[in-house]
Parts: structure tokens; C-alpha cells; sequence
């Protein structure tokens, strides 16, 4: 079982001020791998002070050594790369071909092109051809939270890192409490790399303790935050109270409607479509990854075909849970669409059938492949 109760905190790893254990669960196993704390109060103030006091010195650094220190960073995280793509696949259920080709590659991918905008962007410039005087000054906004999801973590954290970094903000991170691993690791690269005390927190915690304790404090002067709407409606009404800005990239799903009069090729495209959505975790579905509203009258032998492209008898229409929140039970709905569609669409129930797939030992299969 891994230990990772501590936080960063002010370029230093420190136990949490009050003990409060979370299991992180393996989705290929449904069984704990990991333990972490969930911070408090006091863990978030000392996490927002660190940030406070690093900032003066941070945001006049010249844009030179600040990108300097992310380049650093992409080394160290090029040379971890392995242990990225393993810790991804442990915690949140991505098989490890993918861990290491998409979710570490989004990371290094996001840190280069950070880097080479940093060196191209004017942060001082004229106000206007001729203005000699008067000058343009582009400066931190100062403190932000940054607030990310379990899916595509290193994604999210290096888009949010790597751009407060450059603009010379320092920042104090919440992940997401289901997939952790990977940035307890990405915390100790940025501590690799040399980033100064405070620049950089790290603190555990789920959305109604560190998430809203960040976006509420006053000390915090922007909050980023990648989730659910209903998540993201919570952080706006906090964060007014104290007339902090606020970046929300806000989830959720909506049903593809298909109408009677699309074609083949359109049909195919929200099939490839819906395939994409769930390739970060690993979780394949022959049949609707996201519900298909179609209707009665166009459901035809087209449609059906399509379903079935891979020329299999059986659809198999879940491949397991990705996270703790998408447990196998869910499965069983997903199973029942299935049945439903394929009946609409006039399927011989002797030629093609459902089943729940397991993935469990699929994924298991595939974790160190």
C-alpha cells in the first residue's frame, strides 16, 4: 500500500495539521493502492500564506529565469516520465500504453508550447506606435488555486502550472482526491526543478473542504477549476464574496441527437466521436460511451451495422469503471440502452446479443503490458 499523507507546502513536505485518511482506489482491482490526507483549514492557510509571501519575489524574477525554471521542469519530467505514466495508470484506470503515450505526452506537450509562448510574448511593450513613454505592463494576477479533475490529470495540471508559472503567479494545488498520485509526483518534480520556497503548493483535499476553503479565501486573488457544472457553480457564488477571478472549464455530457434523415458517414461520426471521450481511461464501449437519442424511424440496418463494426456477435456495451464514481453497477444501465437500441434497430437476438465485459481483469491485463 503507498503512503502519501503529506503535503507541499512552502518548498517542504509536511504532515497535515489534522490526520484524515483517503483511500484512492485502483480501478482495475476496485481495491485501495494508496492512502493520502485530506487537508483542513489550517493546512489551506498555511498552503495560501506560502503563496503570499513567495509572490513579490516571483512575479519581479525576469521572464527569462522564470522560463528558465520551467524548462528545468519539463526535463525532470521527461526523465519521470515511466513513473507518470505508471502512477496514472494505478489510480485512475488508464491502460499503460496509453498513460504513457497521451496522458504523460499532454504534459510535456502543454510545458514545451508554455515555454516557447513565454519567449515569444511582449510582456513589456509601447502603448501605441510613437508612444514612447507610455508603456505596457503584463503582471501576475497574483495567488491562484487551481482546482483539477481525476481524467486527464497531468493535462489539466500542466495547462494550469505551466501558464502561472511564465506569467510569474505562484499557486497553491488542489487535486482531485480520486486520482492523486500523479500530482504528489508532479510536486516532487517541481521541487526538482528548483522552483523557489512557495511558488509551487501541493495540498490533498475533496471539493467541499480544500476546494471551497480556496476559493472563499482572501488571499487567494484567482481561482482555476476544471469539473462539473454544478462544482463550478459552488466555486463562482464562493469566490464573489471576496471579487476573485474565477476560470471555470466546466464538464457534463450531452445526448447526440440522430435524425431520420442522417446518413451513413454522420452516423459513423458520432460513433468516433463518443469512442474519443473515453479513451483516457481506458474505457471502451462497442455501444453508446454517451447516450444516442435516435429516433424510432430512422433506427435501420445502417445503424445497427454500425454498431457492430467490429463484426463481433456480441456488443459488448460497458468495458468496467474508470473511477470510484463510475462503478460497474453502472454498467448494467449502459447494458440495458444497449438492449434497447438494438431492438429498435431490428437485430436477430440469435446473431447479436449484450453482455457486461469485464474489465477488471482486462485492465489488469494491460497495467504493466
Amino acid at each position: 500500500m503507498i503512503e502519501k499523507r503529506q503535503f507541499y507546502i512552502n518548498g517542504a513536505w509536511v504532515d497535515p495539521a489534522t490526520a484524515r485518511d483517503h483511500e484512492v482506489i485502483n480501478p482495475a482491482t476496485e481495491e485501495p493502492c494508496a492512502i493520502i490526507s485530506l487537508g483542513d483549514q489550517a493546512d489551506t492557510d498555511a498552503a495560501v500564506a506560502a503563496a503570499k509571501a513567495a509572490l513579490p519575489g516571483w512575479m519581479a524574477l525576469p521572464v527569462a529565469e522564470r522560463i528558465g525554471y520551467v524548462e528545468k521542469l519539463l526535463e525532470v519530467y521527461q526523465a519521470r516520465a515511466e513513473e507518470m505514466a505508471q502512477a496514472m495508470t494505478l489510480e485512475m484506470g488508464a491502460p499503460i500504453s496509453l498513460s504513457r503515450s497521451d496522458q504523460v505526452g499532454a504534459g510535456s506537450f502543454h510545458l514545451k508550447n508554455f515555454i516557447r509562448a513565454a519567449k515569444e510574448f511582449e510582456f513589456e511593450h509601447p502603448l501605441r506606435e510613437g508612444a514612447t513613454k507610455d508603456r505596457i505592463l503584463h503582471e501576475a494576477i497574483g495567488v491562484c488555486a487551481l482546482i483539477t479533475p481525476w481524467n486527464w490529470p497531468m493535462n489539466q495540471i500542466t495547462l494550469k502550472v505551466g501558464a502561472a508559472a511564465v506569467a510569474g503567479c505562484t499557486m497553491v494545488l488542489k487535486p482531485s482526491e480520486e486520482s492523486p498520485l500523479d500530482a504528489l509526483l508532479f510536486a516532487e518534480m517541481m521541487d526538482a526543478a528548483g522552483f523557489p520556497k512557495g511558488v509551487f503548493n501541493l495540498v490533498n483535499g475533496d471539493g467541499a473542504g480544500v476546494g471551497t476553503q480556496l476559493s472563499g479565501h482572501p488571499d487567494v486573488d484567482m481561482v482555476s477549476f476544471t469539473g462539473s457544472t454544478r462544482a463550478g457553480r459552488l466555486i463562482s457564488k464562493t469566490a464573489a464574496e471576496t471579487l476573485k477571478r474565477v476560470h471555470l472549464e466546466l464538464g457534463g455530457k450531452g445526448a447526440n441527437l440522430v435524425f431520420a434523415d442522417a446518413d451513413e458517414a454522420e452516423h459513423g461520426c458520432v460513433l468516433k466521436v463518443n469512442l474519443k471521450d473515453y479513451l483516457d481511461t481506458g474505457l471502451f464501449l462497442d455501444h453508446r460511451p454517451v447516450r444516442h437519442w435516435i429516433q424510432q424511424h430512422s433506427a435501420n440496418q445502417r445503424f445497427l451495422n454500425l454498431f457492430c463494426y467490429t463484426g463481433a456477435a456480441t456488443v459488448h456495451a460497458v468495458v468496467g469503471g474508470a473511477s470510484r464514481s463510475l462503478s460497474l453497477d453502472m454498467s448494467k444501465t449502459y447494458v440495458g440502452w444497449a438492449e434497447e437500441n438494438l431492438a429498435l434497430n431490428g437485430a436477430d437476438p440469435k446473431k447479436h446479443r449484450v453482455e457486461q465485459a469485464d474489465c477488471l481483469a482486462w485492465l489488469a491485463d494491460r497495467k504493466t503490458a
